[in-house]
């Protein structure tokens, strides 16, 4: 017989074992359901005939007049014969308030109720526009007004007022000390100190 059979033969007689044991402690299990339900139906029908007996005594307790010893199966068959809801919450008494006086009334300020807001969310900061990313390098007034003289990274620029530079900004106005441009993806305005 190879390893592979044995193996199969071996695990094939493990889980029959397995099946056989979970079969019988099943219907051991049933066994004490049914034995647990004919003890409740015999204790129910024997309750009055329990409350009547007497302290047996080696039951070595003094009891006052009219109280019972209380036990397990006795619990059991009130349990099953009442209609509680075991599983429910403990009820409990609401204390009762007490009407205050007329003079009390009088002194009480109505307070308003509060409603309950929503938290207020802040609102999101505005978006802003990056720092300006020309240098100045200097002006010259002509003919038609200041032209400004800037870098933008390698590039060498020449603006006047109304100026486009690459679709980003817009040369607002040129008056020193300042030249005022326009961000125009967020029509801010932002300013370069341009001397005067």
């Amino acid at each position: 017989m190879t390893k592979q059979a044995q193996k199969t033969l071996f695990l094939s007689l493990l889980l029959a074992i397995t099946l056989g044991l979970a079969g019988y402690f099943k219907y051991q299990e049933l066994q004490q359901a049914d034995e647990t339900i004919a003890l409740a139906d015999h204790v129910a029908d024997d309750e009055h005939r329990q409350q009547e007996k007497t302290i047996q005594p080696e039951t070595a307790m003094t009891l006052a007049e009219g109280e019972t010893i209380v036990t397990g199966a006795n619990m059991l068959a009130q349990v099953l014969q009442s209609d509680v809801d075991i599983f429910a919450p403990p009820e409990v008494e609401k204390p009762v308030a007490k009407k205050p006086s007329r003079k009390r009334k009088l002194k009480q300020k109505r307070v308003p109720k509060q409603v309950a807001q929503a938290p207020v969310q802040p609102e999101p900061e505005k978006p802003t526009a990056p720092p300006l990313p020309f240098k100045f390098m200097g002006k010259l007034w002509g003919e038609d007004g200041y032209q400004v003289f800037v870098t933008l990274e390698d590039a060498n620029l020449i603006l006047k007022q109304g100026d486009y530079i690459a679709s980003l900004y817009k040369v607002e106005a040129i008056k020193p000390p300042q030249m005022t441009l326009i961000y125009l993806p967020l029509s801010q305005q932002q300013t370069l100190n341009i001397g005067m």
